[in-house]
């Protein structure tokens, strides 16, 4: 068996020509890797598969697929259960997670019930959720590569990136979060600075490299900050999954509800901190205002912004202002009268 990662620890690969590593960080670990991707991978994650597939072989890795990962809002649970059984009957030595979202957040999950170490390659942006409520533990190892993300449809960019930006404001402003070492503080808000001027760029032109390249920086800037920071709440998350969507779909209630939940801070109890979404606005979105409650209302303001220039609704359904029948809604928004 090879060496294994430290636990808790990030070893990031980034920047051009990272994904070609991918062969030799296997190798490192084990002789044989459980591989988890998307049930219905796009036309460039099946060539990326093909030449994950090829690395490994030349690097006398041998693989075992698991491709069956629903699509978002389908049965997770269920997935994640048969992927860490797979993980643990398939005598692999780690987990390689390749594509979006959910793929992630099962390689991840299922290395951890196997106590397993695991890699990851975003083909969006992020490693899945920064926490799936499910003590799910970081990558140990981040191939962070901007060629693995170019080509993604703009309507799934949207999607992973605000469930990303959701996640990292959740542990950096969040009620009942640990508090933050100055180390791992800088490098989420960095890793959100670079998400939040690249995310519109990476939806409008889905072969411009540029965009990814900033992308894959915020994804490994938000890892390294993650790390050091450790878990935390993930209210925003959890709640959105359970709301009903009605005519919405996932990008359309994200898009919804962040800066509600933000303009919200100040209720209590709330899911962010007023305080901590005060120095997101400072720090991160450039807000010059010395006092807490005018800087986070400005900061809620500027997202609800930048979302609509994404392109994407800005509002809550009529009737579902926080002080509806809705407890999922309530929870986000930190109001409990009805």
């Amino acid at each position: 068996m090879g060496a294994q990662p430290a636990p808790g620890v990030v070893r990031l690969l980034e920047g051009a020509g990272a994904f070609a590593r991918v062969g030799e960080e296997a190798a490192a670990i084990g002789a044989r890797a459980l591989i988890v991707s998307p049930a219905h991978p796009d036309t460039r994650e099946v060539a990326l598969l093909q030449d994950l597939g090829a690395r490994l072989r030349a690097a006398r890795v041998g693989s075992h697929p698991f491709p069956r990962v629903p699509r978002p809002g389908t049965a997770l649970d269920a997935c994640l259960r048969l992927a860490a059984e797979a993980a643990r009957e398939s005598r692999c030595r780690l987990v390689v997670g390749l594509g979006d979202t959910e793929p992630l957040q099962v390689a991840r999950w299922a290395a951890g019930s196997a106590l397993l170490p695991s890699l990851v390659v975003p083909t969006v942006v992020g490693y899945g959720p920064a926490d799936s409520g499910r003590s799910c533990p970081l990558p140990d190892v981040l191939i962070s590569d901007p060629a693995t993300c170019r080509g993604s449809a703009p309507r799934r960019t949207a999607v992973v990136g605000l469930q990303f930006l959701t996640g990292l404001l959740e542990r950096y402003a969040g009620n009942g979060a640990a508090a933050l070492v100055a180390e791992a503080e800088l490098a989420i808000e960095e890793g959100m600075r670079l998400l939040i001027d690249a995310l519109p760029a990476a939806i409008a032109t889905s072969d411009d490299p540029a965009p990814r390249v900033q992308l894959a920086l915020a994804t490994a800037r938000a890892a390294e900050g993650m790390a050091a920071a450790g878990p935390g709440p993930t209210p925003i998350e959890l709640a959105v999954m359970r709301l009903p969507r009605g005519g919405s779909d996932v990008v359309d209630l994200r898009a919804m509800v962040l800066p509600a939940a933000m303009e919200s801070c100040g209720d209590a109890p709330a899911a962010l901190n007023r305080e901590r979404v005060a120095r997101f606005g400072r720090q991160v979105l450039g807000i010059r205002e010395a006092d807490d409650g005018r800087a986070a209302s400005w900061a809620a303001g500027g997202i609800q912004q930048w979302v609509r220039n994404l392109g994407f609704a800005t509002r809550l359904p009529a009737g579902s202002t926080g002080a509806g029948p809705d407890p999922a809604l309530r929870e986000i928004l930190g109001r409990t009268e009805d």
